[in-house]
């Protein structure tokens, strides 16, 4: 399985921009926590990970 491909650190700047700085993971606690899918039989490697403000 391929692994990700690091961000650029403007690329994260701009992602936390849009969403906020404390709603964009990167390095290894984005994989730690999310590089898996819901079978367990994948284990993506995310350079970043955006979390939603809301859900509704």
């Amino acid at each position: 399985m391929a692994k990700g491909t690091a961000l650029a650190q403007d690329q994260l700047s701009a992602l936390a921009d849009i969403v906020g700085p404390d709603r964009v993971l990167a390095g290894p606690e984005a994989s730690e926590q999310y590089g898996r899918d819901w079978t367990r039989a994948h284990a993506p490697a995310p350079c970043a990970v955006v979390l939603p403000g809301s859900i509704g």
